[in-house]
């Protein structure tokens, strides 16, 4: 069963691959392919049904590479590579069989990276200066998972903190929709330098059975990104 499985996953991707190759080598006129960098940062919270009432945003840092294909009539279909970390702050609280008490006084922080994949389609208006919209998907995949919690003393003191590895039991995949906003200004003939700010919803939830298994959780978050992308070709 698992060998069919996998080959069966395997013609997808061959299939898959084959398309964006072919996509690739298409000489339509007017076409562009850029590819590029981008760095910036995250500021991420989660939706909950009952639970993570007056959660907190968590801010990380956002970065990869991207690869935009450029229509004529200013249409593009676009992806990303980029290290997101995401996650949220909420005041958890359990005491251990010492009275040690996690939580209480301070917040506990919920971290969560993944290495995500959006691919985007949009639209652009301008010359050298242009501003875009753009739509579209970000699956994801889970590659870290910790809960922070602070530890006090019987007497409600901080005595520190201590960390828990939750990898295991999250949800290992995150599919989410988006909407990007932005710019981007040509400094040299195929250099462009780009500023974005994009909203994300997720679509599925990383709580299951194992993990936060008394609320439906998903990520929500804003990402404010500046990059630089390459024309390989012109216009």
């Amino acid at each position: 069963m698992a060998n069919y499985k996998k080959t069966h996953i395997m013609r997808h991707l061959k299939k898959l691959l084959l398309i964006i190759l072919t996509g690739i080598s298409m000489n339509l006129a007017g076409q562009v392919h850029s590819i590029g960098i981008q760095f910036g940062s995250n500021l991420t919270n989660v939706t909950s049904d009952n639970s993570f009432e007056g959660s907190k945003f968590r801010s990380g840092i956002i970065g990869g590479f991207n690869y935009e294909y450029l229509f004529k009539d200013n249409f593009s279909l676009g992806a990303d590579l980029l290290y997101s970390q995401q996650g949220f702050k909420y005041k958890l609280t359990y005491t251990d069989s010492n009275g040690y008490l996690f939580g209480g006084s301070a917040d506990s922080k919920l971290y969560y990276d993944y290495l995500a994949l959006p691919i985007k389609f949009g639209y652009s208006i301008g010359h050298k200066l242009k501003g875009f919209a753009k739509v579209g998907v970000c699956p994801s995949i889970l590659l870290k998972a910790e809960t922070t919690m602070p530890l006090e003393d019987s007497k409600g003191n901080l005595i520190g903190y201590q960390t828990f590895d939750d990898k295991e039991n999250v949800s290992k995949f995150d599919l989410g929709g988006l909407i990007e906003l932005g710019a981007d200004y040509g400094i040299l003939d195929n250099l462009k330098l780009f500023t974005s700010v994009s909203f994300r919803q997720s679509l599925t939830t990383f709580s299951n059975s194992l993990y936060l298994n008394e609320s439906t959780t998903r990520h929500y978050g804003f990402a404010f990104s500046l990059g630089l992308k390459y024309n390989l070709n012109k216009k």
